[in-house]
């Protein structure tokens, strides 16, 4: 229980001031990746020195604070000592939740490192696979023909886990984009004919355009149409979601609500207060959309306390707080999280709205 309460302390004192040391992280440990999607271009980048194990040992050590740790790539599972990485993380700051997305693509070695991850014990482990339309779409999305093949495989594994180990969830995350819009409902029944699976097992995001992460700069240009025809999607998306019988559901549901609208106009980013981003080669940033470096770890003695309480902090948290750049989940569930009260306000009366609207139609 205790680390229950630590997480709730956490998240109730971040509805009062927002903190200066975040309480997640978004770490990339690393941008290899064996798929060649149309939104994302990871792929593509210059690959330079990795943080290492030891490493990234120093960074925890001095980051005991975090309880909210997303190792992302890339495709993570490609870095062989992914469990080891999550051990040194239970070890220094035995975090409240672990979530790790992946593309599926090596199914059992994912397994084994999962199941591994899984015995540490962290009290939430949380796995998403990406799976953005029915079979030969998603192939084509992800540029490999047997890409859906292995993610219907990989989560077939992984939901094996879940009845093993009651700290262990696994979804499937559907990125919406230019290239799936409309195809939500059909990739899940065509999921539906070969695992036991609903529209509540798929985790729901949009692509986002960033430079320094997906260094995706030409798909800017589809954006802004992009944007105009997602809300409608997203509402068919909402109605094909039963009601939330979860915490994950329920903040998802509360991302896809407010996805809905213009989520800033309400409530304010968190990035660099709530959270933060560091690439592969110990880089920090405020999170993976806004281009505005606050510092390296190796150049800063591998202190992420240093760098976030830094000057340099202070003036790009100025910027963050006029960015109304994403609201893709990597950063919105803290911004959630950190303005609970205004967000469950913002879910509840647009449910009735929509309650009184359908009491309209009848006399």
């Amino acid at each position: 229980m205790r680390d229950w309460f630590c997480f709730l302390k956490t998240i109730a004192l971040a509805n009062l001031v927002k903190p200066k040391k975040p309480f997640k992280v978004n770490f990339a440990i690393t941008y290899r990746c064996n798929y060649r999607c149309k939104t994302c271009n990871i792929w593509k980048k210059p690959k330079k020195e990795e943080l290492s194990l030891q490493e990234i040992r120093k960074i925890f050590s001095k980051a005991s604070y975090l309880q909210w740790i997303s190792l992302t790539g890339g495709e993570p599972f490609l870095r062989e000592d992914i469990d080891k990485i999550a051990s040194v993380i239970k070890e220094f700051c035995n975090p409240f939740i672990l979530n790790i997305p992946t593309n599926g693509s090596i199914p059992n070695r994912i397994y084994k490192k999962v199941r591994r991850i899984c015995e540490l014990g962290i009290r939430k482990t949380c796995i998403t696979i990406s799976l953005d339309g029915p079979k030969n779409l998603h192939n084509e999305i992800r540029g490999t023909s047997d890409a859906w093949k292995k993610c219907i495989k990989t989560f077939s594994l992984l939901k094996e886990l879940e009845s093993e180990f009651r700290n262990f969830k696994v979804f499937f995350e559907f990125t919406l984009s230019p290239f799936n819009l409309g195809m939500f409902e059909e990739t899940v029944e065509e999921a539906k004919s070969e695992l036991d699976v609903s529209a509540n097992d798929f985790y729901i995001t949009f692509f986002h355009v960033s430079e320094h992460y997906y260094s995706n700069p030409e798909m800017r240009k589809l954006y802004g149409n992009f944007r105009k025809n997602l809300y409608r999607e997203l509402s068919n998306i909402r109605k094909a979601r039963k009601h939330a019988l979860s915490a994950e559901k329920f903040l998802g549901d509360l991302y896809l609500s407010l996805a809905d609208k213009n989520p800033y106009s309400s409530i304010k980013c968190c990035a660099l207060s709530c959270s933060c981003f560091i690439d592969p080669y110990g880089t920090v940033y405020p999170c993976i959309v806004l281009n505005h470096s606050v510092g390296n770890l190796r150049n800063n003695s591998y202190n992420l306390t240093e760098i976030v309480l830094s000057k340099n902090s202070d003036s790009v948290r100025k910027k963050v707080e006029k960015c109304k750049l994403c609201w893709t989940p990597c950063e919105a569930n803290q911004t959630i999280l950190a303005n609970i009260f205004k967000a469950s306000m913002l879910y509840l009366k647009d449910y009735f709205n929509k309650l009184t609207r359908y009491c309209m139609k009848f006399p």
